[in-house]
């Protein structure tokens, strides 16, 4: 007859059990993918959580130069999940995007003086993004237009070439 001490502690292992029947078997269970507690009551829902995100390059100036997104997404399978729906949108700038503004020039000021700004405002800003109208054998000076940040216009307003109308 076997005793307990005997025998590997499965189930009563206080020493009161002196029947001669044989431990019961120990088996491996197969691991629950779930995780879950009540795996006969999963009903398995998938959900799919997705950020995405905007990286601006801004030169100097303060005028954007290049532009990325990427979007990162992953799936994410529960059980019992209930229906819902969030968007959630987060926008965050370290800067002011620049707007297009039209510059009008001091009509009192020299031509020298206005081609002088004009000068200025294609070292300190993207060239490709200035327009000038202008007339040089005539020295007329219409307008200058690009993009420009709100700091950028009360910046130009000081220098003398500008019109205080920006």
């Amino acid at each position: 007859m076997l005793t307990s001490s005997s025998r590997p502690c499965i189930i009563d292992c206080g020493g009161s059990n002196t029947n001669d029947d044989p431990p019961p078997p120990v088996t491996d269970q197969e691991p629950d993918d779930n995780n879950s507690e009540e795996p006969s009551s999963c009903e398995p829902a998938t959900a799919t959580d997705c950020s995405t995100f905007l990286t601006f390059q801004i030169d100097t100036t303060g005028s954007t130069t290049a532009t990325v997104t990427s979007t990162s997404c992953a799936t994410v399978t529960l059980c019992s999940a209930e229906g819902l729906s969030t968007t959630t949108t987060t926008t965050t700038t370290t800067s002011a995007t620049p707007t297009q503004y039209m510059i009008q020039p001091n009509t009192n000021q020299p031509y020298e003086v206005l081609t002088a700004f004009t000068t200025r405002l294609q070292i300190e800003n993207d060239p490709n993004s200035l327009w000038v109208v202008d007339a040089p054998s005539a020295q007329f000076l219409g307008f200058w237009q690009l993009p420009l940040t709100p700091d950028q216009v009360n910046l130009y307003k000081q220098d003398p070439a500008v019109s205080r109308n920006i």
